[in-house]
């Protein structure tokens, strides 16, 4: 009787950690294989003191798991000049699915360059986007952060 407990016992201590050990690997790698894009740009307005730019993010999961209560939060960059920032609180992605959020920026050219008000006029300006997602993984006890950056021409 007592090795039959012991035998019971030392199988749920070695099975355990390799069913977490699993689940925080699939999970992780949903989010490490997740990618976030730009995935429209343009130019809405344009007025004297400022330009305005709507734009949509996508972010894209290609895994076989669903991604939880993904936090993103990114700096804004105009032709490598910093414009503002940006937040999406807790997205949450199927697996082999995707999620966009559209937002619109309003940029006062008093903060920029010229050479930068000078692209929103001719329409040749690159946005780029730099930051990080943060989630929890592993039934939400483990923090998990991961930078990106993507950019998009508006030609």
């Amino acid at each position: 009787m007592k090795k039959t407990f012991a035998a019971i016992a030392i199988s749920a201590i070695l099975v355990v950690p390799a069913v977490l050990g699993f689940f925080y690997y699939q999970d992780i790698s949903a989010i490490e294989n997740s990618e976030i894009s730009i995935s429209s740009a343009s130019i809405s307005e344009i007025a004297l003191t400022y330009a305005k730019i709507k734009l949509q993010m996508e972010l894209k999961n290609p895994s076989a798991r669903k991604i939880s209560d993904i936090s993103v939060k990114f700096d804004i960059y105009l032709t490598d000049n910093y414009v503002g920032s940006g937040y999406f609180p807790s997205i949450t992605v199927p697996a082999h699915s995707s999620r966009t959020r559209e937002m619109n920026i309003t940029i006062y050219y008093a903060n920029l360059t010229g050479a930068v008000i000078n692209a929103i006029y001719n329409g040749k300006v690159v946005i780029s986007i730099k930051g990080e997602m943060e989630g929890r993984v592993l039934y939400n006890t483990i923090k998990f952060v991961q930078g990106f950056n993507t950019s998009y021409h508006i030609a």
